[in-house]
């Protein structure tokens, strides 16, 4: 049986966006994160998470003195994981969402667990997962029978984010099982 639906793809493929067009359209019965790209100018300088609570912390910036670095990026998993905290406290009926499982992220242990705790969760949860990182974590949800990962590509975005729509409304009206999804 499924419970969770992750979203892969290559960077700037929309899965992101998809997901928070997504959550946007759910009401309150959700709790996670989402990771937004920082720009100053039009360029990106950094990354912020914003969570559900709705607080915001800094994950990463091109002007961080930190040894945890990723790219240009220094990473500081201090202020990330303050926000993290109250998002292991799932309510039975929520939908979870984590954007996004990757290399920043995951950086912070305290991150992986909460990946952990939603993925282990009876209720449902979608995600997106990096496509170019490879880290434990990441090899273990690839494995995990409740977990179907979707592919977005520009030419599937609108049909994935329709049938990520479907799924999400289904699960708040009462249906906790998905169904595999071909794509």
């Amino acid at each position: 049986m499924l419970s969770n639906l992750l979203l892969t793809g290559l960077p700037k493929s929309g899965k992101s966006t998809l997901l928070e067009n997504f959550i946007s359209l759910v009401g309150d019965r959700k709790r996670g994160l989402l990771t937004r790209e920082v720009l100053r100018n039009d360029e990106r300088i950094g990354f912020d998470v914003v969570t559900s609570e709705p607080e915001t912390a800094r994950l990463a910036r091109v002007d961080f003195a930190s040894s945890l670095r990723v790219g240009k990026y220094g990473v500081d998993t201090s202020l990330f994981e303050t926000v993290l905290r109250p998002l292991f406290n799932v309510k039975e009926g929520e939908l979870l969402y984590v954007d996004e499982i990757g290399q920043m992220q995951l950086h912070s242990v305290e991150f992986g667990r909460l990946v952990q705790r939603y993925l282990d969760a009876p209720q449902l949860c979608i995600g997106t997962v990096s496509t170019v990182y490879e880290h434990s974590v990441i090899s273990a949800l690839r494995e995990r029978k409740d977990t179907q990962i979707i592919e977005v590509k520009v030419e599937n975005r609108e049909r994935v984010f329709s049938i990520v729509k479907e799924v999400g409304e289904r699960y708040l009206k009462g249906e906790t099982v998905l169904e595999p999804i071909t794509i």
